[in-house]
């Protein structure tokens, strides 16, 4: 095999999934993509090993490494990864040097510098550019690193990219079937051929269970023409049917979002739109619906969280529950599919406002409600009250850790008890989906064999659950 120079991998999250019976998709690592379309312009040799998606062990990724030989080998850590990749390099941090980044780094830089790791703090790029170069380390700045006299140097942080349209596309041809079709797969998802585009980076919200402002407040955004020059090759290169926006907040700048959607109606491009990590719904219009509509947009999920307007005001969400019921009378008015996200264990909660919560879904009347215990991420504002506070984090395995571990992760003075948590989070699940009117209604949505199929495994989840 060809000695390759970085090899940047995606942590396999199967069998955690599978442990917690959670309903995760396999998703593109876009964040991968994008530091390697960067090293690829400066004629680095780079690969990418989605052990995720090609459903490989920590044996499978040490024999790779071996085989292939990087002199450098950077992963991307979301919380529940650590595990897997700390079982990596105990056995290859003397063969080649060793890189971590992504959320769970950012946040414990220190902690995962001692166990071996040069940590990557913050967007990943121009950092890694200079990794590569073999500049000194003490030079780099956005690194935490253990130097030779032993001790942790922690340097001064990288300012954010702020031209976002001077970064390659991302790097997808490195990907199994170039990131675009099977083994990837989103929830809900109408077609095999999807892919996911994030147009803007960072939200200038402060949600205290909000971990992405490890990487920055400010709303930093990509022009339409660039965004939408991306769309134009995933559709006439690659065969892209559907498109998933996954940004934080997209519509934050509404007139920017509807010039984007107005873009790909002048285009014409035929595909199918879904917004599907959470719009904002106090900045939803008549227009920008039937633009979105127009634009191919067919499903569109909002962040609601809770059916307690108290408990939205410790968040702080910003936005108010008649708010949220407006935006989702006109989503449904103009027969775009509507989902709503919501947590219980914040803080704040008691068992009746985890049921107001409930009978809010159920009002609100949703194709879908996305239910989650609340988790106290390494990096946020609650991670930090529960040290500070006399909380106590109720899990010693990063694999569990995780909104979808059908279990309360914490405790802490104000929050309410685990078992409350866990109880109202079932019967969610129970109450919300299997009222009969719901079931006859999505019955008579179903348009194919695949989507009966996808529905009765959902349905088989849900009985795991409730």
């Amino acid at each position: 095999m060809i000695r390759i120079q970085i090899l940047l991998v995606q942590p396999n999250y199967q069998q955690a999934r599978e442990s917690r019976g959670g309903t995760w998709g396999i998703h593109p690592p876009l964040g991968l993509c994008y530091i390697a379309s960067v090293l690829k312009t400066h004629d680095v040799s780079v690969k990418i090993l989605d052990a995720n998606a090609l459903n490989l062990n920590e044996t499978d990724v040490i024999n790779y490494i071996r085989e292939t030989k990087p002199s450098l080998v950077g992963f991307t850590m979301l919380t529940p990864s650590h595990n897997f990749c700390l079982n990596v390099v105990k056995e290859v941090q003397e063969e080649c040097i060793i890189v971590a980044g992504g959320p769970h780094a950012s946040a414990l830089p220190k902690q995962l510098a001692q166990e071996g790791f040069i940590v990557v703090r913050g967007e990943g790029e121009a950092t890694m550019l200079d990794l590569v170069a073999q500049k000194p380390l003490k030079d780099i700045d956005g690194i935490t690193y253990i130097g030779k006299d032993k001790l942790i140097h922690h340097n001064p942080n990288r300012q954010p990219i702020t031209d976002l349209d001077s970064i390659p596309f991302p790097a997808r041809y490195l990907l199994p079937n170039n990131g675009v079709d099977k083994p990837y797969r989103s929830a809900a998802s109408r077609y095999d051929t999807w892919a996911t585009v994030l147009t803007s980076r960072g939200c200038p919200y402060s949600c205290y269970f909000c971990n992405k402002n490890i990487f920055s407040h400010k709303f930093r955004p990509r022009s339409p023409e660039n965004i939408v020059g991306e769309i134009e090759l995933l559709v006439k290169e690659y065969g892209v049917k559907e498109i998933d926006i996954a940004d934080d907040v997209f519509n934050f700048d509404l007139k920017r979002a509807e010039t984007i959607l107005d873009m790909i109606i002048d285009k014409k491009l035929d595909i199918y739109l879904r917004a599907t990590n959470g719009l904002r719904a106090d900045k939803i219009t008549p227009s920008f619906l039937e633009k979105f509509k127009r634009a191919g947009g067919d499903y569109i999920a909002y962040g609601v969280e809770s059916g307690s307007q108290e408990v939205l005001d410790l968040i702080p969400k910003g936005i108010t529950l008649d708010q949220i019921k407006c935006t989702v009378e006109m989503t449904k008015k103009a027969k775009i599919r509507v989902s709503g996200f919501f947590m219980f264990g914040l803080l704040g909660d008691t068992p009746e406002t985890m049921q107001k919560t409930i009978d809010f879904a159920k009002d609100l009347d949703l194709d879908i409600a996305v239910f989650n215990i609340l988790a106290p991420y390494p990096g946020t504002r609650l991670w930090q009250m529960i040290q500070e506070r006399g909380g106590k984090i109720l899990v010693d395995n990063y694999a569990e850790f995780h909104h979808t571990a059908n279990r309360a992760l914490f405790t802490l003075p104000g929050a309410p008890e685990p078992e409350e948590v866990v109880a109202a989070y079932r019967r969610a699940h129970k109450e919300f989906y299997f009222r009969p009117k719901y079931i006859f209604k999505q019955l008579f949505k179903t348009r194919s064999i695949a989507q009966l199929k996808e529905m009765i495994g959902g349905l088989k989840s849900l009985l795991r659950i409730s």
